[in-house]
């Protein structure tokens, strides 16, 4: 057995032109209704359909609008489902202006185990290309997070990826942007870890000119029982390459810092390591130069050591003339 309804309305103004149709429809399974109206005015033409249907097991619910102005076209489409185990709603926004044209969509779902948000943007202008994607998860164990931004410029190109992870045991946050000049590329990478026994932190940066290429990475670590330190930076140039790197460590105990330099240049090679301890009992460092040159080969060792009781210095120099 079923029972149907269907109501059309038909008005024209001397401005406009209207239409509305509506059709209801009750099944002995669902009850399904449709609303159309449809719009003609003298600066734009307007669209909106409206489709809700309720079934034994889940409720369905989609809006559509649909925008002519003289300026631009509007789409937005909006589906609301409920079902027995799960909510999900999604929205989709369609403009064209004249300048440019863009997109907008949302989904978001509610199951029983989680919560689940998707935004996307995308935006095209005269001048440039934009898409943004941002996911959001609550998770009963975690909440997740990712944004993504990507953007075209005449000139550029850049992408951005966003991830933060909460966990029951620790957060996480990692951080990537990449963009494209004309004159050089670029790369950073930031993670960010807090667990229950430490904070870690890493940073590492590429950067490729036309004239050089140049990466640097720094670890940061701090644990119940010490911190930790250290930056690598390595470049190469069209006449030399470089290369350094720094440690530095606290412990309950002792501090250490240790610093490497290497440099290839096109007439030499140089090596420098320096080594700095500090005890509870003592002062500790320790220099180290080696260079070759295209004319001679050069060892310097520097040890110098204060005691609670005494101070010691100590410089060894080897010379080989070629």
């Amino acid at each position: 057995m079923l029972r149907h309804l269907q109501i059309a309305r038909w008005t024209s103004h001397s401005q406009y032109i209207h239409l509305q149709i509506a059709r209801w429809t009750s099944h002995s399974q669902y009850i399904h209704l449709q609303i159309a109206r449809w719009t003609s005015h003298s600066q734009y033409i307007h669209l909106q359909i409206a489709r809700w249907t309720s079934h034994s097991q889940y409720i369905h619910l989609q809006i559509a609008r649909w925008t002519s102005h003289s300026q631009y076209i509007h789409l937005q489409i909006a589906r609301w489902t409920s079902h027995s185990q799960y909510i999900h709603l999604q929205i989709a926004r369609w403009t064209s202006h004249s300048q440019y044209i863009h997109l907008q969509i949302a989904r978001w779902t509610s199951h029983s185990q989680y919560i689940h948000l998707q935004i996307a943007r995308w935006t095209s202008h005269s001048q440039y290309i934009h898409l943004q994607i941002a996911r959001w998860t609550s998770h009963s164990q975690y909440i997740h997070l990712q944004i993504a931004r990507w953007t075209s410029h005449s000139q550029y190109i850049h992408l951005q990826i966003a991830r933060w992870t909460s966990h029951s045991q620790y957060i996480h946050l990692q951080i990537a942007r990449w963009t494209s000049h004309s004159q050089y590329i670029h790369l950073q990478i930031a993670r960010w870890t807090s667990h229950s026994q430490y904070i870690h932190l890493q940073i590492a940066r590429w950067t490729s000119h036309s004239q050089y290429i140049h990466l640097q990475i720094a670890r940061w670590t701090s644990h119940s029982q010490y911190i930790h330190l250290q930056i690598a930076r390595w470049t190469s140039h069209s006449q030399d390459i470089h290369l350094q790197i720094a440690r530095w460590t606290s412990h309950s105990q002792y501090i250490h810092l240790q610093i490497a330099r290497w440099t290839s240049h096109s007439q030499y090679i140089h090596l420098q390591i320096a080594r700095w301890t500090s005890h509870s009992q003592d002062i500790h460092l320790q220099i180290a130069r080696w260079t070759s040159h295209s004319q001679y080969i050069h060892l310097q060792i520097a040890r110098w050591t204060s005691h609670s009781q005494y101070i010691h210095l100590q410089i060894v120099s080897t010379f080989i003339s070629r």
